[in-house]
């Protein structure tokens, strides 16, 4: 009877155990599969950006900065923080890509200096692969030979002359900067998209000539980055800090431009 049992548990077993493992060699197959799709569209991701986007963006930042338009990383750091996963940022990116408005930029500072990028005629589907690549990819933000940043500095000697109605933005944005009450994450996020939404005013002002546009562009730079990082602060402190060195900032402004 012994007998019996151990045939009837081997009869039984041994084809389950196989059928186990024919399972797991599947299953890593199929993974295997899964990771070599990803690589192929991250692959054609890149080679359609190349492709499309080349001409006037560099996809990292070392070497030479002659193009005519901001780098894929800075791009990448300015955007993706801004929209809740992929799909949110891809949406937005396409939308701007088929359709460039000043009402969707957000680097104003970019569109200053390059101008707003024109309409690119590229399918939907290779809209997507791009944007995707765009998201996903670790870019190096170390921008190597980096041209000189300028600086803000008077006309010798004077200030900028400049219009009331650019002096009233930067008015809007310290009034906005002393309501100084306790927030939280949420709240000094939104502050910071309120701000930027009247700093971007400021940066696309148009000037009565382009030395002063130049300088305008100059005074704004570290503007633009810390509301932009005010946006995207992970904490009340580090939100804190931004304000005050954004106050700091603006207060300087009389300093270089008056009407």
């Amino acid at each position: 009877m012994r007998k019996v049992n151990l045939i009837l548990v081997i009869f039984f077993v041994i084809p389950f155990f196989f059928a186990c493992s024919n399972t797991n060699e599947k299953t890593n197959s199929e993974e295997q599969k899964d990771s070599l799709i990803t690589n192929n569209e991250m692959n054609e991701g890149e080679m359609l950006t190349k492709k499309y986007c080349s001409a006037c963006h560099k996809m990292e930042g070392n070497g030479d900065q002659s193009t005519n338009g901001p780098r894929l990383a800075a791009i990448q750091k300015h955007y993706k923080p801004m929209y809740q996963g992929k799909q949110e940022f891809s949406d937005s990116m396409i939308s701007f890509l088929k359709a460039p408005t000043i009402a969707k930029v957000l680097m104003p500072g970019a569109v200053k200096k390059f101008n707003l990028m024109p309409i690119i005629p590229v399918p939907d589907e290779d809209f997507k692969k791009i944007t995707d690549y765009i998201f996903d990819t670790k870019f190096n933000n170390n921008k190597g030979n980096k041209n000189k940043s300028i600086s803000v500095e008077l006309n010798n000697g004077n200030k900028w002359k400049i219009e009331q109605e650019l002096l009233a933005y930067v008015y809007e944005m310290k009034e906005m900067l002393t309501l100084d009450t306790e927030k939280n994450k949420a709240e000094y996020q939104q502050l910071g998209k309120d701000l930027f939404s009247v700093m971007k005013k400021c940066v696309l002002y148009n000037a009565d000539n382009k030395e002063t546009e130049v300088q305008i562009r100059a005074f704004f730079k570290g503007i633009e980055n810390n509301v932009h990082n005010l946006m995207i602060a992970e904490n009340p402190v580090e939100a804190q800090k931004l304000l005050e060195k954004l106050k700091n900032d603006l207060s300087n402004f009389e300093n270089f431009f008056e009407v």
